[in-house]
């Protein structure tokens, strides 16, 4: 199948901005641009229209996800659609999202250890009383709270650039 064809099939299955892009980039190979350029300008055509919707989709997918790999994935395409005023709003609530997410993370984690501690202070007692039992749980708090705070030391530092 010819890579027109290709794009027509897509065009012919996608929602209407989408396919009409499609259409875009197949006359641009017909009319001889190259395919990578075609495919470049498909790309920066749908990331200005569809903008808000693929910053949504960052935001929701940095809920679901959470951790490193989604704002990873946050930074890389901020650095992509630098100047892009709408897909900075979008990206911008959703580390709002992410920060909120990250704070009740960090009080869940320390209400839980302490309402623990109050309900089964025997069994506590017990645990910690021995130094493998110290390192989990301390080690368990240290590391639950330490990895929140990187969250929101990310997310601060990805909203500066923003700005």
């Amino acid at each position: 199948m010819s890579i027109k064809k290709a794009l027509e099939s897509a065009a012919a299955t996608s929602k209407q901005p989408v396919a009409g892009e499609f259409l875009n980039m197949s006359q641009e190979i017909e009319s001889g641009i190259k395919e990578d350029e075609a495919a470049e300008n498909f790309g920066r055509r749908l990331l200005v229209r569809e903008g808000r919707v693929l910053g949504n989709v960052l935001a929701r997918f940095i809920r679901l996800g959470g951790g490193t790999g989604a704002l990873e994935l946050l930074e890389e395409v901020q650095g992509m659609l630098r100047g892009r005023d709408i897909v900075r709003d979008a990206v911008r609530s959703g580390l709002a999202d992410l920060l909120g997410d990250a704070t009740i993370a960090m009080i869940t984690t320390t209400g839980f250890f302490l309402l623990g501690f109050l309900l089964m202070p025997d069994i506590y007692k017990n645990v910690l009383s021995t130094s493998t039992g110290k390192m989990v749980i301390y080690g368990g708090m240290f590391q639950a709270v330490l990895v929140q705070v990187w969250v929101r030391w990310k997310c601060r530092k990805l909203e500066g650039e923003l700005s």
